[in-house]
């Protein structure tokens, strides 16, 4: 499985970010999107994502979390992502799950894959995925040394903001 790494950057201003990146002659990319995302374990999870009109089936378990979140992934596109979430709910009624939207723009900078996310209106961050060199290169670059990291998943932040998985049904 490929694997992923990625670290998440709390209570960056969306501004500044957009800012640095514009004197950086960076554009970011609008990339709104919706998840439906069934709770396997505290570890692992499986998403069916509608970015851009496209519909990605994605298994993810994470490694690691120390420094950086290391997941190994899996994904493929679907071509009914409605079709995909129905038998996902009938194949794990009663697992916890999330609906999610999510208004992100995303870039790339040395190598590494960035997004500027808003989760539900209640939670934002910045995602660097690529090599831990390159992810600490950028961070420095956009002067982000002194932000709060967090390696927990999504699911756990959106806990900690009051928003609780529900079983399927």
């Amino acid at each position: 499985m490929p694997l992923e790494i990625e670290v998440k950057l709390l209570g960056v201003s969306e501004e500044e970010l957009l800012s640095k990146l514009k004197e950086l002659g960076i554009t970011p990319r609008p990339a709104d999107q919706e998840d439906f995302v069934v709770i396997l374990g505290s570890d692992r999870f499986i998403r069916v994502r509608r970015v851009n009109n496209r519909w990605i089936l994605t298994y993810k378990e994470k490694v690691s979390d120390e420094r950086y979140s290391k997941y190994e992934e899996l994904e493929t596109e679907v071509s009914d992502g409605e079709t995909m979430k129905e038998i996902l709910r009938r194949l794990f009624k009663g697992y916890p799950h999330l609906e999610i939207r999510k208004r992100r723009w995303t870039f790339d900078i040395e190598g590494v894959k960035g997004e500027y996310v808003d989760v539900n209106g209640v939670l934002s961050y910045v995602e660097l995925e690529g090599s831990e060199e390159a992810i600490e290169r950028v961070i420095a670059k956009l002067n982000l040394q002194d932000t709060r990291r967090s390696t927990k998943p999504l699911t756990q932040l959106l806990k900690e903001k009051g928003i609780e998985p529900k079983p399927l049904e």
